[in-house]
């Protein structure tokens, strides 16, 4: 299990997307299970590599998240964001 922390709720908002559309990505791409409560976002699964990797992608998400200024699409904002394999 590993967690990430981000700095306010409206990021983290971000980074689930619009009814956990990329939560659910994330869980069924990598096989690991994600628990958010408040700001904090649990990973957890059986293969410590894909947790790893999941955990390795949400990092980069939120730091396109948390650099969001309201003027770009959500879309916009994680463009280059490159997925793990």
């Amino acid at each position: 299990m590993e967690q990430l922390t981000l700095h306010n709720i409206e990021s983290m908002a971000r980074l689930l997307g619009q009814n956990d559309e990329n939560l659910k990505a994330v869980e069924t791409r990598y096989h690991v299970a994600l628990t958010v409560h408040d700001n904090i976002l649990r990973v957890d699964g059986p293969d410590n590599q894909a947790v790893k990797t999941a955990v390795s992608l949400l990092r980069e998400l939120a730091a396109a998240a948390e650099r969001y200024d309201g003027d770009k699409t959500q879309e916009a904002v994680f463009q280059n964001v490159t997925l793990p394999v």
